[in-house]
């Protein structure tokens, strides 16, 4: 059995992305000799894993980190990471939406913890894109995060938070990992806002679990 006492599972592609989120929680790498780099903080109810790029990284990774994590049900997942998109480069949205390009197939994460959050939805490529559309994001990892999560937790327990880091006026040709380690750093604190609340939700789950077996 795992050591994680998981209420937040924090799931980012790149090193850049997830940089600035180990520093503001103090996330420390874990001596496990797995397949992908794997934090967590002191009381180990945060964790972090860098998936790398692409939708079957993404779930590769949701899934091998879950398992990592005692009481699954009471965990709440949170996909962390860039999106190209006709908005101002660094804008943060709550993804509301998810459609995976290949499939055309529609995901629906929990809305309840977004709180004041612009939301928007977002598609899924298999590779970069440029096809920048009104009221669209695009990443290459959303679906995968959730449909992995999905087979662990209940929808409302999955989100996720992207960051513009491209668009018609700035291409992914000049995205660099200083600059999106700048734009994650400069949404820490709705980031870090947005996490409080997830966790805040996983310590009422285990509340009510243990309230459950008291009256059986």
């Amino acid at each position: 059995m795992s050591d994680i006492n998981g209420k937040l599972l924090i799931v980012s592609a790149l090193e850049c992305e997830s940089k600035p989120i180990r520093k503001h929680y103090n996330l420390q790498r874990l001596a496990d000799k797995g397949p992908f780099r794997y934090y967590s903080c002191a009381n180990k109810q945060i964790s972090l894993i860098h998936s790398g790029v692409g939708s079957l990284a993404a779930a590769s990774a949701t899934s091998w980190a879950i398992g990592k994590i005692n009481a699954p049900q009471e965990l709440f997942c949170l996909n962390v990471g860039i999106a190209g998109g006709q908005h101002p480069l660094g804008s943060l949205f709550g993804i509301d939406k998810i459609t995976e390009h290949a499939s055309g197939t529609n995901y629906y994460p929990g809305l309840t913890h977004y709180s004041k959050l612009n939301s928007g939805a977002i598609v899924t490529h298999s590779k970069p894109s440029t096809q920048y559309r009104p009221n669209q994001l695009m990443d290459m990892e959303a679906a995968g995060f959730y449909v992995a999560a999905s087979q662990f937790v209940p929808h409302a327990q999955i989100s996720l938070l992207k960051i513009i880091s491209d668009n018609d006026d700035e291409s992914r040709s000049q995205i660099s990992s200083k600059r999106v380690a700048g734009y994650i750093e400069h949404n820490m604190p709705e980031i870090s806002q947005h996490c409080s609340r997830l966790i805040k939700a996983s310590s009422q789950l285990f509340s009510d679990t243990l309230d459950q077996r008291d009256l059986s």
